[in-house]
């Protein structure tokens, strides 16, 4: 009735052509959010839906004594990877189909195909598990190329290499100290400017270096030979215990040195346009440290027998099935997550978002600053 007495308002021809066009005009933002809320709404029940069936059939598969506990999980997880894979290539797509900051969106495009690959190789793994050692090497040396377009991603964002050393030396110098504990590990400050840039991305880079040597070195000398002994946290004859001790300082570094970089820059982020470079940041640490960690914690629980032998699968398959399903299942969530934080919408010309302030000028691909406009011609 409502939306009936609009229409009939906006069409009488008695009325003031302000009048009728201000109708029209909270008509049509009227029936924006009402499809809006029915789009939304739809998605809600669908997803709960989604999660709440899935783990039911799974649950009542593993209950029937004719059904394999393997296969259940099998079938279940590919559900979760169907769906992550068209959420993820879709909103490729949209990027590549609004191809307007390529300097940006290059790097996006990387890190979105991080989600629908780590789904997939999950999915290998746990459908192939006598075969997971080499199929984790695609993610493991993808993973080392995401951190490293992330850390880029944004000081594109930010303008690019020159523009960032100019912007960072007009920080305060109390950006470069060390924290109590890390200066244990860096005794001196970094100075503002260059020397933090190159520190960020030296920080970056030496993980990027050590995650690709320890995975060529796992798939083609120590699995082979039988020395690697994944999931041996105690049996000093394997290398598995100074591996995951040497890949986790590595990425406590480089985890360490992009907190540090979103600190000093978060502001310049978000002002004048808000780029959500928090979500961001969560979105690309949620995938590859906190996956990183599960799997140790879960490796942690099969050493200490919490996770043992289930019919033809041995503790170890066991406990790397759990990991490759868990992704499975993170990965659906993600991929619903990027959607938001990495939307394309950002890179349309004029678009416009909270206190945006940012113009694109399509021709060259171009984001344009008004406070760096305003801040090269007080150099000037």
């Amino acid at each position: 009735l409502l939306l009936g007495q609009n229409q009939n308002q906006i069409q009488n021809p008695n009325q003031n052509p302000n009048q009728s066009q201000n109708l029209r005009q909270s008509w049509n933002r009227l029936r924006t959010r009402i499809v809006l809320l029915l789009s939304n709404t739809l998605a809600l029940l669908l997803t709960l839906s989604f999660l709440l069936l899935i783990p039911l059939l799974t649950y009542r598969a593993m209950k029937n004594e004719h059904t394999r506990t393997d296969k259940a999980a099998f079938y279940s997880s590919l559900a979760f990877v169907i769906v992550t894979l068209f959420l993820s290539t879709h909103l490729i797509y949209k990027h590549l189909t609004n191809y307007y900051m390529p300097d940006v969106q290059k790097y996006v495009v990387r890190i979105l195909w991080m989600v629908p690959l780590y789904a997939v190789q999950s999915w290998l793994s746990l459908r192939f598990h006598n075969a997971r050692i080499y199929i984790d090497t695609i993610r493991d040396l993808y993973e080392a190329f995401v951190i490293q377009s992330f850390l880029y991603y944004l000081m594109e964002l930010l303008g690019g290499e020159e523009t960032l050393v100019l912007l960072l030396s007009r920080k305060d110098d109390h950006h470069g100290h060390h924290p109590y504990g890390m200066n244990l590990f860096f005794p001196h400050k970094w100075t503002m400017g260059a020397e933090f840039m190159l520190q960020c991305q030296r920080g970056v880079l030496q993980y990027v270096l050590v995650k690709t040597i320890a995975t060529l070195l796992t798939a083609i000398l120590l699995e082979p030979m039988g020395y690697y002994g994944e999931g041996q946290f105690t049996t000093p004859s394997v290398a598995y215990p100074y591996l995951s001790t040497i890949l986790n300082m590595s990425q406590m570094w480089a985890l360490y040195v992009l907190v540090k970089f979103y600190h000093v820059t978060s502001h310049d982020l978000s002002h004048p346009t808000d780029w959500r470079p928090m979500g961001k940041f969560l979105c690309v640490k949620g995938v590859v440290f906190f996956t990183w960690w599960q799997g140790l914690g879960i490796a942690f629980l099969k050493s200490r027998g919490v996770i043992d032998t289930i019919g033809a699968w041995t503790g170890d398959d066991v406990a790397n099935g759990v990991q490759d399903y868990l992704i499975c299942v993170e990965m659906f969530a993600f991929a619903i997550a990027h959607s938001y934080t990495f939307d394309y919408r950002e890179y349309l010309p004029h678009y416009s978002c909270c206190s945006s302030t940012t113009t694109y000028d399509v021709d060259t691909h171009d984001s344009i600053h008004h406070h760096d406009i305003i801040d090269n011609n007080n150099d000037i």
